[in-house]
């Protein structure tokens, strides 16, 4: 059986849906005090930001294919932010409701109020987010075939 990651259950032809949804929903409660579900934002958070972060990293993607071929279909030009535009705003609202202490506390280090909101989406979504999908597991993973003389 071996020990299951989060990438187990795509083996499977599953989703990863309810292991974003509640790394989402872990964050966002553990930062700001709020639950996801409760906010106009729904469930629909973990799909916001993988569109985000899909448009973050895109220019680094790549598709397999010879590099003479994928530079310059994919990386020579950028992705049109109004594609993401939208998305961005359902969790920049979000983020802004729900972090009022926090954004406080910027302005009062003289960060505007909007920037720091912008500054907080990355660093929940792109580095924590990011860091419970990949890192977390692989870690835990890692810590599980240490042994027995490391759990003890």
């Amino acid at each position: 059986m071996g020990i299951k990651t989060a990438q187990f259950p795509l083996l499977q032809g599953q989703s990863l849906l309810p292991y974003n949804k509640a790394c989402f929903n872990f964050l966002a409660r553990a930062f700001y005090g709020v639950n996801p579900a409760d906010t106009k934002l729904g469930d629909k958070g973990p799909t916001l930001i993988a569109l985000w972060i899909f448009f973050q990293l895109a220019p680094l993607l790549t598709l397999g294919l010879p590099s003479f071929l994928e530079d310059p279909l994919l990386h020579t030009f950028r992705l049109p932010p109004f594609l993401v535009k939208g998305s961005y705003k359902k969790l920049y609202d979000f983020f802004y409701n729900a972090s009022g202490k926090i954004l406080d506390e910027g302005e009062k280090m003289g960060i505007q109020r909007e920037e720091a909101c912008h500054n907080l989406i990355f660093a929940t979504c792109f580095n924590s987010y990011g860091g419970m999908k990949i890192l977390f597991p692989s870690l835990l993973k890692f810590i599980g075939q240490a042994g027995v003389k490391l759990h003890k």
